[in-house]
């Protein structure tokens, strides 16, 4: 039986990868008293030199059920070898 690389399988099928899957927990454990948080458009990530570490930035909606939606927009370090996001900085871009 042949193994498939995670990262990989996410191109192909359009799953999410370990890094967006660590990305939104971290968000998720952040913001998740204030409703649903789910990615606005899809993360970009860019190499820092170190192997399994990622810069990320883009933007994220919180949807409370009884408040309306806020978006924000969020830059961090991703670790996947260690499991996790460091330097988590978000900022409030709208809400209705």
């Amino acid at each position: 039986m042949t193994t498939i690389d995670l990262d990989l399988l996410s191109t192909v099928t359009g799953g999410a990868s370990e890094r967006s899957t660590l990305l939104l927990d971290a968000l998720d454990k952040r913001y998740g008293s204030q409703g649903v948080v789910s990615f606005d458009g899809k993360p970009t990530f860019k190499a820092t030199g170190t192997p399994g570490v990622s810069s990320a930035r883009g933007k994220f909606d919180t949807n409370a059920l009884w408040g309306g939606n806020v978006t924000r927009s969020f830059t961090g370090t991703v670790d996947v070898p260690n499991h996790a996001v460091t330097n988590l900085h978000t900022k409030i871009i709208g809400s209705e």
